[in-house]
């Protein structure tokens, strides 16, 4: 069965079983039908939306056949079988639609989410607001992200970690780079994150990457040799997509410079881009208490 078909039976379980109960709100697609990626035996993932929850009024996981306009648990019929579909229902009531807080993945799911339909062209809007990126969400993520890859992928770090707990202790360092880096570019493309199995799938279909991104991706995820050299080579791959990521972020005017991001994650007084004032501050501080200044 194509998604286009399971679409077409949507519409007619949506007609025939839900569009007659008049607290049923609206209906959202989501999961890999409406990401494009349903296979002839996938469910239909979707969000039923109702004015006040009755679960009495439609099952949560079911198959529905048309022919005997029943429901059937998924373990007494193949949809296949009976010309039906089956589907994995999210039932809320419109007031949590509104106001609950939802979990990041579940907004990603929302974002790229097909209104089947909306009895009072409502739903669809509450949607839009409820899925938008904060832009203030977006920099911070930046630069936590940004400042997260850099650390992790110091060459002397790397080679620390060898020393300290071997080949598989450098590799884990970097595997953490280049989820910092996924994340990175989730955030840029104002983006949710999906759950954590699909954030390759994800980062593939992001608007803006980095240059070579799928090769690299493969090189860096697939070709791992217990070796200083596999290592270092994993390294240089993340190294240049985060660089052609930092590039992109200045030419936008969202970075001044690459210690920006670092200089955004630790405002606290006492590092490098702001020890004169931590001087400053620490000998204001000895006079007030009426102890010796010590030579800082």
């Amino acid at each position: 069965m194509t998604a286009i078909s399971q679409i077409e039976l949507m519409h007619r379980f949506v007609h025939r079983k839900l569009e007659v109960w008049p607290e049923f709100v609206a209906v959202l697609i989501v999961g890999s039908v409406a990401h494009g990626e349903a296979r002839p035996d996938s469910d239909v993932d979707c969000v039923l939306v109702f004015d006040k929850m009755d679960e009495a009024i439609v099952p949560a996981e079911f198959v529905w056949a048309p022919a005997t306009d029943s429901y059937h648990t998924i373990f007494e019929v193949e949809a296949s079988d009976v010309g039906g579909i089956q589907i994995d229902a999210k039932r809320v009531a419109l007031d949590d639609f509104r106001r609950q807080e939802w979990p990041e993945s579940f907004k990603h799911e929302l974002a790229h989410a097909l209104v089947l339909y909306d009895r009072r062209q409502s739903v669809a809007e509450i949607l839009k607001n409820r899925v938008a990126y904060p832009e203030s969400l977006r920099l911070s993520r930046i630069r936590v992200h940004l400042g997260s890859a850099q650390y992790h992928l110091e060459e002397w770090r790397l080679l620390g970690w060898i020393d300290r707990g071997g080949i598989e202790s450098a590799h884990d360092q970097l595997t953490a780079a280049f989820e910092e880096l996924i994340q990175l570019l989730h955030a840029y493309n104002r983006e949710w994150l999906p759950w954590r199995y699909r954030w390759m799938v994800s980062a593939q279909r992001l608007s803006w990457l980095p240059d070579d991104y799928p090769q690299k991706a493969v090189e860096i995820t697939s070709r791992v040799a217990a070796t200083k050299e596999s290592v270092l080579k994993r390294r240089s791959e993340i190294r240049f997509m985060l660089d052609d990521t930092l590039v992109r972020l200045q030419s936008d005017g969202l970075l001044a410079g690459p210690d920006e991001a670092f200089i955004a994650a630790h405002p606290g007084l006492g590092y490098a881009h702001n020890f004169d004032t931590w001087r400053g501050t620490h000998r204001k501080l000895l006079r007030m208490r009426g102890m010796p200044e010590n030579r800082t």
